[in-house]
């Protein structure tokens, strides 16, 4: 197994389409982890330490939506109009009037040690899978690599600070809907399963779109969704 984490796809149980085997990142020293994904389409992420598990997860991420993932950590940083042109030259002036690549980077320097070493993981994870299969980059997109840990912070912030929360001010628009979700009970369902739909009112792209999973490493646990370039469900 090299550094780049190659694939062993397996068979087996029919719910399982692919079984990767990939380097984690954990001290000076690269692990495996491993991403069973299933026939949704969903990674299932398992670390033999937290580190593992977070690069495990930036791996998927990226093999999911690299070019996705690229564009908006090039938003992030404020330098997307640079690599796609003008269509971003607004969104590449609102990161500079709020210094959101300074917050970024004074966010990053001021993490806990641990909490930060997962974030580079995650972004180790990234950039290993961008390095072994360069193929599914374009040209363009690759132009933004390597990925840091400051570009994640930034993306966070842009999301939740400048788009969630200030968006009706910063946009002059105004939203009538909220967070919401629909239950449907076994009972109700064609499938007789229990059936959820978390946030029907929000599109289904750009950096909206949900990246559901499952990490597990150790005595965590957990299945659920993030938003797509986020490390954490």
């Amino acid at each position: 197994m090299n550094r780049q984490g190659l694939f062993h796809t397996g068979s087996g149980i029919a719910a399982l389409l692919a079984l990767l085997l990939l380097s984690g990142a954990c001290g000076s020293q690269r692990q495996p982890a491993e991403i069973l994904w299933d026939r949704h389409g969903v990674p299932h992420v398992y670390g033999r330490s937290a580190a593992e598990m977070y690069y495990g997860f930036g791996w998927a991420q990226m093999e999911s939506h690299a070019g996705l993932i690229l564009r908006l950590y090039a938003q992030a940083r404020g330098e997307a109009s640079k690599y796609w042109g003008e269509t971003y030259l607004e969104s590449d002036q609102k990161m500079r009037l709020f210094g959101l690549p300074r917050l970024a980077r004074e966010a990053t320097e001021r993490q806990e040690a641990l909490y930060r070493s997962y974030t580079e993981a995650f972004v180790r994870g990234m950039n290993d899978y961008a390095a072994a299969h360069p193929e599914a980059i374009g040209d363009t997109a690759r132009l933004v690599l390597p990925l840091h840990a400051a570009d994640v912070n930034a993306h966070v912030l842009r999301v939740l600070f400048l788009e969630f929360l200030a968006g009706e001010e910063l946009y002059h628009i105004r939203r009538e809907a909220g967070s919401n979700a629909i239950a449907i009970a076994p009972s109700r369902s064609a499938s007789g399963k229990a059936l959820l739909l978390a946030n029907p009112h929000l599109p289904w792209s750009d950096f909206f779109l949900w990246y559901e999973a499952h990490l597990a490493s150790g005595d965590f646990d957990a299945y659920g969704i993030t938003l797509v370039g986020m490390p954490t469900l």
